[in-house]
């Protein structure tokens, strides 16, 4: 305990120190939520949030906020909206560009509301004026895409050069039959994915990129094993990734997975998992599309590995943050 009252002491001392200034910027009696991680324009000038309320499912607009003068701008609002949908939110700025990404729930004529399997990634330019995409491909129908996905993608995250997104994911073909767990995903931007014979009514459709899960996940880990049945709390390792022995760097994300110890309960630990440059090629797993009764696997290349072992500690387990903003 004394460590941490030690550090919270010079936390205050420092921020007393610096007379750091707290100013409301938006006054209307809307929500205004804040995405954990790259909210901030590259400039430094304007925040970007969505107007929830209270959830994503009820999400209208997103809009960004001048810092120094107040002034507002809707960048998106989906048309045909309704009180269950299609529901907007979590936006995320680019590092590199004027690119936003956000959550976007199925569209009006589906018929479905807002939901963890029913969710793409959507991009907008931060001028709100450039032409809307999605940038994960949608396919629920067999046979399934390579290089779309079958789910729903939530918590979207630039890497540091603007070009991968990283995003947690929940899967309707495994929902549909009593298996929903998290894990997580990439796409990496520039590989257009093209859903032949999309349906419209399954909010099905074409992608900016190619998508793939990298982290494997099972229903009832074996106690005392690496397994998980949850993998979430996800982000980049560094702007490029770490580098490794050969001095190459390595694209990574940590993340949290939920393990099973010998004694039979559940512990969060940390986990990273290796991105391969190439996403294209299927890993040992199955096929990276997936299979009527089984997730889409990860490629080739994505190796994921335990980083701690807490089961033994006093307060075992782990919980995970975000090295943006």
């Amino acid at each position: 305990m004394k460590p941490y009252l030690l550090l919270t002491s010079a936390l205050l001392s420092a921020a007393v120190a610096h007379s750091f200034e707290v100013r409301q910027i938006t006054f209307d009696n809307r929500s205004h939520d804040l995405d954990n991680n790259q909210n901030f324009s590259r400039d430094g000038e304007w925040l970007i949030y969505d107007t929830r309320n209270p959830g994503i499912g009820e999400g209208r607009t997103l809009e960004k906020v001048h810092i120094d003068t107040g002034e507002v701008r809707i960048i998106y609002s989906p048309p045909f909206i309704e009180n269950q949908g299609p529901g907007v939110g979590a936006t995320s700025l680019s590092p590199k560009n004027d690119h936003v990404v956000f959550i976007h729930g199925p569209w009006k004529e589906t018929g479905h509301p807002y939901d963890f399997t029913w969710r793409r990634g959507g991009l907008i330019d931060f001028d709100g004026k450039g032409p809307f995409a999605f940038a994960d491909a949608r396919d629920i129908t067999p046979p399934y895409t390579v290089g779309a996905l079958r789910g729903g993608t939530h918590r979207h995250e630039w890497d540091g050069t603007g070009q991968w997104l990283g995003f947690t994911y929940n899967d309707e073909i495994m929902k549909n039959q009593g298996i929903d767990l998290r894990t997580i995903g990439v796409t990496k931007l520039g590989q257009p994915v093209e859903v032949k014979n999309s349906d419209p009514m399954k909010y099905e459709g074409d992608g900016e990129g190619f998508s793939a899960l990298v982290v494997h996940v099972v229903p009832n880990p074996k106690p005392g094993s690496d397994e998980v049945s949850r993998a979430a709390s996800d982000s980049w390792v560094g702007l490029k990734g770490y580098k490794k022995a050969d001095g190459s760097m390595q694209r990574a994300r940590a993340f949290i997975g939920k393990t099973v110890s010998k004694s039979g309960e559940e512990v969060d630990e940390v986990f990273i998992v290796d991105i391969p440059e190439d996403l294209n090629q299927p890993g040992e797993l199955g096929p990276l599309e997936g299979a009527d009764s089984a997730y889409p696997a990860p490629p080739k290349g994505a190796s994921q590995r335990r980083l701690t072992w807490t089961d033994k500690w006093k307060t075992p387990g782990a919980i995970g943050t975000c090295w943006t903003s």
